[in-house]
């Protein structure tokens, strides 16, 4: 590899690096969601695009746009992490809605509920309680 194609593959990585972190902003989650990483970048590439919508396309590229292989070779992942952040995220007020054939959206109060429990950085027992029934 040359020099100038070493220069132009770190340039290449800082730009991915900076697509990302647009996509998936950085945010620290209560504990009490009990989100894995996934999750979290699930709920963050939602939030992101808030008041829009987030593709399938969107979504798989903010989970896996940066691995080599390309990311998990079902297309029905991304709909079992769907299911996993709902189910976390209900009884906290913060609701993801489905677009049928075109991907999800926040709406503006599910988003601000959702800000103030980054805010927050916690949430009630009995909102945690609630979110796993």
């Amino acid at each position: 590899m040359t020099a100038a194609e070493r220069e132009e593959l770190e340039t290449l990585r800082e730009e991915n690096r900076q697509l990302r972190d647009l996509l998936l902003p950085k945010a620290v989650f209560p504990p009490g969601l009990r989100m894995d990483r996934t999750e979290q970048n699930v709920t963050l590439a939602i939030r992101a695009a808030s008041p829009g919508q987030v593709t399938r396309q969107r979504m798989w590229a903010a989970l896996y746009g940066t691995r080599a292989d390309g990311g998990p070779t079902s297309a029905n992942i991304v709909d079992v992490y769907m299911t996993r952040v709902r189910k976390k995220l209900a009884g906290t007020g913060v609701t993801i809605t489905t677009v049928p054939n075109h991907g999800w959206y926040m709406d503006a109060a599910s988003a601000a509920r959702f800000d103030e429990l980054l805010a927050c950085g916690r949430l009630t027992s009995d909102q945690v309680t609630e979110g796993t029934r």
